[in-house]
């Protein structure tokens, strides 16, 4: 088997959510999915549609299409059950060292530990029983590590593009993870000289690096153009904010 050829040849499971807004300590999952995806099988999915609790806003129903009254009258969890089901699906995956994908995983995963934090029930780490949450694979880090220099955006819908994945429906959970399984092996086979003799603990322990080297430049950026900004968590694949709350501070309610 080839090198590139190798990350084609195992299966993914592939997570997303959709939120209340973009601040993921602090906003409420509104839709997640999980997607199995073996070789040479059609997609196994499982789509979540929750009541966060909160209201909506519009600017966060405007991107994804999702009301609070859409929410309250089509759900199909409770937050507490899909928190159940999404955090155990995954733990278990993980527990078998096969990885989990996601384009921007430190958005969900911090959103998905947060919820599960602030509604009492376990979280990853809680479930794993080994100090880190791994194997991820992070499409929207590798695409900036293997090709930091392509001009153009750098959200999902572009990133497809750039691959050839067709995408069927930009902010859609279902959607987007599929894309961003799909995202992976092509990326992997077209920038394989980037990440030679990895293996998946390998990859996953770069990317932390390269998330870190990633958020590190953005900040720079943005304090040297005088951006606002938020301090730009270099976090990965949960914001460093996340962990002071593993140590005993207080996810808001």
């Amino acid at each position: 088997m080839s090198a590139a050829a190798k990350w084609a040849g195992f299966p993914v499971l592939a997570f997303d959510t959709e939120s209340t807004g973009v601040d993921p300590l602090n906003e409420r999952i509104v839709q997640a999915a999980l997607v199995e995806l073996h070789p040479g099988q059609r997609p196994v999915t499982a789509t979540y549609l929750v009541d966060p609790g909160i209201d909506i806003p519009v600017e966060a129903s405007e991107v994804h299409g999702i009301t609070r009254e859409h929410a309250i009258a089509n759900a199909t969890h409770t937050p507490e059950q899909m928190l159940f089901e999404v955090s155990g699906r995954i733990a278990r995956w993980l527990g078998q060292g096969m990885p989990v994908v996601a384009f921007n995983a430190a958005y969900d995963m911090t959103l998905l530990e947060a919820e599960n934090m602030r509604r009492g029930q376990p979280t990853l780490l809680d479930r794993l029983g080994m100090g880190k949450v791994t194997p991820i694979v992070d499409v929207f880090v590798l695409d900036k590590f293997a090709d930091p220099y392509r001009k153009g955006g750098r959200k999902l819908a572009q990133v497809c593009e750039h691959y050839g994945v067709v995408h069927a429906g930009e902010h859609d959970a279902t959607a987007d993870a599929i894309a961003a399984a799909r995202i992976f092996p092509r990326l992997m086979a077209k920038h394989i000289r980037k990440f030679p003799g990895m293996t998946l603990p390998a990859l996953h322990a770069e990317q932390v690096k390269w998330r870190r080297q990633q958020a590190d430049g953005l900040r720079e950026y943005f304090d040297k153009k005088g951006i606002e900004h938020d301090g730009v968590d270099p976090g990965w694949p949960t914001y460093l904010g996340l962990q002071r709350h593993y140590s005993g501070q207080t996810v808001p309610a």
